[in-house]
């Protein structure tokens, strides 16, 4: 490490908690040690068990680390001060805190403003500014927090243009969201079908999608073509099914549960596609989980995920909420041209590391 080098912390959900916020925070981790000297204030509680609407919220063997501290609970407020204190005992210069649901944003904000009164600059990671589903009310409230802290990191033009309206006077650091890098090895290989393979993957919510790709799917009604949905649901899961059953897909495959790293590799290996259809986001994980696979993907023109897709070489972009796109895509692709944009999706991660983005961020608050 140079003199420049800073102390820092990183407050979010790492390991063992479940979801894409927790897989940023601990690729996030592993690249600012190598720049930085560095706290990671973790969650000793996340979610509250009523709310949460999975089956847990986390990793079913997953490991606590030894490098974090696991101070911050849902329960208990004065686990914030906790939290403050030691940033503070440990000399921090610089604050980088997960910006994401209405849940956890007074907790954040208050964190930002205590720390900020202390003399330490912080830093907002934004997943969103504003959760999926807000109202106005919920929406007017992240509007009020958001503006606690001296700095943002985002992942799409959108929301960079949205913050220097919010808080014009703030450091904003747009970057693409770097790939997820695959570790796991496949519980077992599966072997392609047909003439094309598409998966969707994630936690299945009302903004992903999912019923614009299984209409656009039933439409091609192409039997060389296979579908598989894995994720979990949050919501009804046998009204899923039933919508489910209602397209008549000749090809569906369903694990609509959690899964873990190695049998999610199984899939993401025997896959040609992954669809991304959102009608809204800021980012998304999968986009960058299905690079680290060297997939391409089919994607909407929303958030970052245009920002994140190079037509015609890490991926292709349709309209959201446009079956037919998504069908007209699918209908002229090959597993051999997705294969060829392999080459493409490498060079993309090449240029957008983790490593390079905690770089970025280190020197956020230094002088141009």
């Amino acid at each position: 490490m140079d003199n420049k080098i800073r102390k820092i912390a990183l407050v979010g959900p790492v390991a063992p908690w479940r979801g894409g916020i927790s897989q940023y925070s601990s690729q996030l981790k592993a690249a600012l040690k190598k720049h930085s000297s560095l706290t990671t204030v973790s969650f000793k509680t996340l979610y509250p068990a009523w709310l949460y609407p999975g089956d847990s919220d986390k990793e079913p063997e997953g490991e606590y680390l030894k490098d974090v501290a696991y101070t911050i609970s849902i329960y208990s407020p004065l686990s914030l001060h906790r939290a403050i204190k030691l940033i503070v005992k440990e000399g921090c210069e610089v604050a980088y805190i997960n910006w994401w649901t209405i849940l956890w944003q007074p907790g954040m904000a208050f964190l930002a403003w205590r720390l900020g009164r202390k003399g330490i600059k912080t830093v907002y990671l934004c997943h969103n500014l504003f959760d999926h589903d807000a109202g106005f009310v919920v929406k007017s409230i992240s509007q009020f927090l958001i503006r606690r802290a001296d700095g943002y990191v985002v992942h799409s033009a959108d929301q960079a243009e949205a913050l220097k309206e919010i808080n014009p006077q703030a450091k904003i650091l747009n970057t693409i969201l770097p790939i997820f890098s695959k570790s796991s090895v496949p519980k077992k290989a599966l072997p392609p079908r047909g003439r094309l393979e598409i998966m969707f993957f994630g936690f299945i919510r009302p903004y992903k999608g999912l019923e614009v790709l299984l209409e656009a799917v039933s439409s091609l009604n192409d039997q060389e073509v296979f579908l598989t949905v894995v994720g979990e649901p949050w919501g009804n899961r046998e009204q899923l099914l039933q919508d489910i059953k209602k397209y008549s897909i000749p090809n569906v495959e369903l694990h609509l549960r959690y899964v873990d790293d190695a049998e999610a590799a199984s899939y993401f290996n025997r896959a040609d596609i992954i669809a991304l259809p959102y009608l809204s986001a800021t980012g998304s994980a999968v986009a960058a989980l299905a690079y680290g696979y060297s997939k391409p993907v089919i994607a909407t023109r929303v958030g970052g995920l245009k920002d994140a897709v190079v037509e015609g070489e890490t991926g292709w972009l349709v309209q959201p909420n446009n079956s037919q796109e998504i069908t007209d895509v699918i209908r002229s692709t090959t597993r051999q041209e997705a294969k060829k944009m392999k080459k493409n999706v490498k060079k993309f991660c090449e240029n957008n590391s983790w490593d390079n983005m905690s770089r970025e961020m280190i020197t956020l608050f230094e002088p141009k």
